[in-house]
């Protein structure tokens, strides 16, 4: 039960991480495991039903749920499988009784999954954080870029996940929501860049307000480098949700206005190539 605000994949793509109203659920979605068994395989079909097949009234799939503490929800997740860890980050809130984000409850949350036993959780880091939502969420390395509402992009240093800190943090203009962030590829010799989509936002309903209203949110394109930290080298006038970029191109969710197609092989001068409803 609850509603899912955000998921991601482990690297084999055996395992899906979650975030829900309820905290962190984790899905095993390797079909194999059922349909390539020896005694009793699912046929493809039986796979979009509802199984549960030791009657617990679960779906057998769910390997776990996980309860953040003091009741918090799991807004945005993202995996970090790397020097030997097998981790997820989560953007976590706490919710009132219509599901809405209660502002200033905004927090990061890292949790360890043991490689051997999944259902085996600790939590090894909550880090309060700043503005009235969070929501978006990327971690590459030692960095984790938050997206943090009212008060915009933000970089936590993540180098020990035990004592995480924020350490930079760029608000939009016009007092915009972010809501959330990809990274832009560039070389090893230039300047990092993000994209960073900003507007209102329903999470009880979740999804985009006022998207017809283009002074609400934008989509942001932000530099971040050695001498200036973060700053904002182009923008969209259309507010947005949720972003994902593929090369020269940004994919963005616009709510009633469909997906936006950015070209960013400029980024300082962004452009929208195409719709689609």
């Amino acid at each position: 039960n609850g509603r899912i605000f955000d998921t991601t994949l482990d690297p084999t793509n055996t395992y899906l991480f979650a975030a829900t109203s309820h905290g962190v659920s984790v899905y095993n979605i390797d079909p194999a495991s059922l349909i390539g068994r020896e005694n009793n395989p699912l046929n493809p079909d039986d796979l979009l039903d509802f199984i549960d097949e030791n009657g617990d009234g679960v779906d057998d799939r769910i390997i776990v749920n996980v309860a953040l503490p003091q009741g918090y929800a799991g807004i945005g997740i993202d995996g970090y499988f790397e020097r030997f860890n097998d981790r997820v980050f989560v953007t976590g809130a706490k919710l009132d009784s219509k599901q809405n984000i209660i502002p200033q409850t905004s927090a990061l949350f890292v949790l360890s999954f043991d490689s051997v036993d999944i259902t085996n959780t600790t939590v090894v880091e909550q880090l309060s954080l700043p503005g009235n939502l969070v929501r978006g969420i990327d971690v590459q390395n030692n960095r984790t870029l938050v997206a943090l509402g009212d008060e915009g992009l933000g970089v936590i240093d993540s180098y020990l996940h035990t004592k995480q800190y924020l350490s930079e943090q760029l608000k939009l203009p016009n007092d915009h929501q972010a809501l959330d962030l990809a990274v832009i590829p560039t070389a090893v010799d230039q300047a990092s860049l993000f994209a960073v989509a900003a507007g209102h936002y329903s999470f009880k309903d979740n999804k985009l307000l006022d998207e017809t209203d283009n002074t609400t949110g934008g989509m942001y394109i932000v530099e971040r480098n050695a001498d200036e930290g973060l700053r904002i080298i182009g923008a969209i006038d259309v507010p947005t949700s949720s972003v994902k970029v593929k090369g020269n191109y940004i994919f963005a969710a616009s709510g009633s206005n469909g997906t936006i197609i950015i070209d960013i092989s400029n980024p300082a001068k962004p452009n929208i190539v195409n719709r689609i409803n």
